[in-house]
């Protein structure tokens, strides 16, 4: 059954506190990289880099040579300024906890962990920190002015928007999904089984397509670390050599969420958060056919706070779903199913994710074709800065450094409770088996924007020959956010 896409975005960023990071920047708190106290004296890279007039473009290069001025408090202090800048909050307060371990009294550097704390939704632990500069002593008056105003800020709602498009094209092996079959047998017939000749209506249609995405993002943070996250987007598709390749299809989702602590605020093995979601999508396709789902979500959400889970957050959730065909009611149902999903965020930008559906889908219709269907699903996605890998900066291949690599790989099973149809292989009982994999490199050409080539392929396998469906191609995509 066709459900909504996942847009090819860049990974989504942590919660953002703008209202800190700003309030801290106008007051003159947070500095530029190269003016940081310094304690102790810089490797010699970080001397290089502060050289560099584009020292606050990216924090590529400075995590390039990480592993030279990993003990080197001031550069490390610089490098999670940088990354708060970018919004890579996470890494940033990795990184200034080392810088804070190796020289304490660096003024730059905590005020940069209050900005990495709260960008990674620890208010709390930001709130901590503040409190505790402002008993130091030897804070300057115009700081601690400009901390108690913070302070207070710290209770003011932030909203933060964010819009993204993509232009793509591509080539598709198989435009309509069609599963490569020039006859079918028929079954349970009076006379016999007999042969139909499909007259090549069965047969893939190969070609190039267009696709076009816009999505806007809204996020509210509240005081006490509650979130709202609101998401639209409209998609469309269309090939200039398939007419019935094309599809628009609108999706949106509201979420409220009240994330766990961080693991600088919580104690023993794990805390714990919640979320509720609701979504709905439509879909329409040149093909015919009409399909929109309403879904309900909510769970709870952990925190682990030991050993590499640190770096981690579990989702466990109950979905419910209204899936419904207006061109074939008779294809509508109730999907009811357990949701638990593993991401992780380790130093230097690196993100994967495991995720894990159950759940069974009862037919509105006794009637329908296979009756009621248990699905299951697993997903296991990864994000890769090309910056990360020290071997392939110091390689011939350097310049691509600056990229990303996307994966994103997903293995489903299907399996009905009745006969599909009397007709195919003698009413046989259908399973399906569907395998989907995505491949990305990403490179940015600006700030904002970034070329994208791609590869998708999908394979399902089933009992019923008229379910075995192949298609991969290649694409490339244009994409741009602010």
């Amino acid at each position: 059954m066709p459900t909504p896409s996942v847009l090819n975005t860049p990974p989504t960023d942590r919660i953002l506190h703008r209202g800190l990071l700003l309030a801290l920047a106008l007051s003159g708190l947070i500095v530029p990289v190269v003016a940081f106290a310094v304690e102790d004296q810089p490797c010699e890279a970080y001397r290089t880099l502060t050289r560099s007039p584009m020292v606050n473009s990216s924090p590529d290069d400075w995590l390039a040579v990480l592993g030279a001025c990993h003990n080197d408090a001031a550069f490390l202090a610089g490098l999670g300024d940088l990354l708060n800048q970018h919004g890579r909050y996470q890494e940033a307060s990795e990184h200034l906890e080392r810088a804070l371990m190796l020289s304490p009294g660096l003024k730059g550097a905590q005020l940069s962990y209050v900005v990495a704390l709260a960008g990674i939704g620890d208010n709390q632990a930001a709130e901590a920190l503040l409190d505790s500069l402002l008993a130091d002593p030897t804070m300057p008056a115009n700081l601690r002015r400009a901390l108690e105003k913070q302070r207070a800020l710290q209770h003011t709602p932030v909203l933060q928007t964010r819009w993204t498009l993509n232009a793509r094209w591509g080539y598709d092996g198989n435009l309509l999904s069609a599963p490569n079959l020039t006859g079918l047998t028929l079954t349970g017939l009076p006379g016999g089984d007999i042969r139909w000749d499909t007259e090549g209506t069965l047969l893939p249609h190969a070609g190039q397509y267009y696709r076009t995405d816009a999505q806007f993002e809204l996020r509210r943070l509240e005081p006490n670390g509650a979130r709202w996250d609101l998401t639209a987007s409209l998609r469309n598709r269309h090939s200039p050599v398939e007419p019935l390749a094309g599809a628009n299809q609108f999706d949106v989702a509201l979420e409220r969420s009240k994330p766990p602590a961080g693991p600088t605020n919580g104690s023993g093995l794990a805390s714990w958060g919640h979320y509720i979601n609701m979504a709905g999508s439509a879909l329409t396709a040149r093909s015919g056919t009409q399909f929109a789902s309403l879904s309900l979500t909510a769970g709870v959400t952990l925190a682990w706070h030991q050993g590499w889970a640190a770096a981690c957050r579990t989702r466990v959730g109950v979905d419910l779903q209204a899936r419904y065909y207006d061109n074939s009611r008779l294809l509508s149902g109730r999907y009811t199913g357990l949701t638990g999903s593993l991401s992780c965020e380790p130093p230097q930008g690196a993100q994967w994710l495991l995720g894990l559906k159950a759940g069974r889908d009862v037919a509105d219709n006794p009637e329908r074709s296979g009756g009621d269907q248990n699905q299951f699903s697993l997903r296991a996605a990864g994000f890769l800065p090309l910056s990360a890998l020290t071997s392939l900066q110091n390689s011939s291949l350097a310049p691509l450094g600056k990229g990303a690599i996307t994966a994103d790989f997903e293995a489903s099973y299907y399996q009905d409770s009745t006969g599909f149809s009397p007709f195919l292989e003698s009413g046989r009982t259908r399973s399906m088996e569907r395998y989907s994999l995505r491949l990305e490199y990403q490179y940015p050409i600006a700030r904002h924007s970034a070329v994208v080539a791609g590869l998708e392929a999908t394979r399902q396998k089933s009992n019923i020959d008229l379910f075995q469906v192949q298609s991969s191609g290649p694409y490339m995509t244009f994409r741009a956010s602010w």
